[in-house]
């Protein structure tokens, strides 16, 4: 008769598949939550973030959270917030992943990783977006114009001020030029607001 298999093994094997577990993920396949816990406490896992565990020497990198939204929101474009991390535009971690959906798709339903959508015209969605490969994924991520400028247009929900903050870095570091983020702006309908502060850097 074949043991059944630990409950260490089957928190590898979920992690194996899932990258990153939650405590109440455990529940599913019915193991108590604090065994999370006690294998954080014997060096085996590392915490993420809050609630968040993986492998200590796991193959992931600190995006492996967009790599995951890409494969459970087929079609979604990682933006704001998100991608002012992933350009390196911020020193913040957001707690959710920001992304964009078309405005016709159906809200998805997904637990992990937890996010902050935003709706975009069908025939813009893809504009002004670069496809690195994350973990072996193709995912959407907005380019830096593009980013600055959406920053700007959802400054309500990211902040003005972190807004001005990512085009005056931008600008610094030469990531884009002032024609570039001109032409994207005009096109993503931010140029109003965007103009007195990027001429106030020029």
């Amino acid at each position: 008769m074949t043991n059944p298999p630990s409950k260490t093994s089957q928190i590898m094997d979920l992690l194996k598949e899932r990258g990153v577990l939650r405590p109440r993920d455990l529940v599913e396949i019915g193991v108590h939550p604090r065994n999370l816990s006690n294998l954080y406490q014997q060096g085996v896992l590392v915490r993420m973030g809050r609630g968040l565990y993986t492998l200590v020497d796991g193959p992931w990198t600190e995006h492996h959270s967009f790599a995951e939204a890409a494969k459970r929101v087929p079609g979604c474009v990682i933006g704001l917030a998100s991608a002012l991390r992933f350009h390196e535009l911020t020193g913040e971690m957001p707690h959710k992943i920001w992304v964009f959906i078309s405005r016709k798709a159906w809200k998805p339903k997904v637990d992990y990783p937890v996010l902050h959508i935003f709706r975009c015209e069908p025939d813009r969605l893809l504009d002004d977006t670069l496809q690195p490969l994350i973990e072996g994924t193709e995912v959407r991520i907005t380019n830096v114009a593009r980013t600055i400028t959406d920053c700007f247009r959802h400054r309500r929900a990211i902040g003005l001020d972190v807004a001005i903050l990512a085009l005056r870095e931008a600008i610094q570091r030469s990531l884009c030029t002032p024609a570039e983020l001109a032409l994207v702006a005009k096109k993503h309908r931010a140029w109003n607001i965007m103009r007195p502060y990027l001429e106030a850097l020029l």
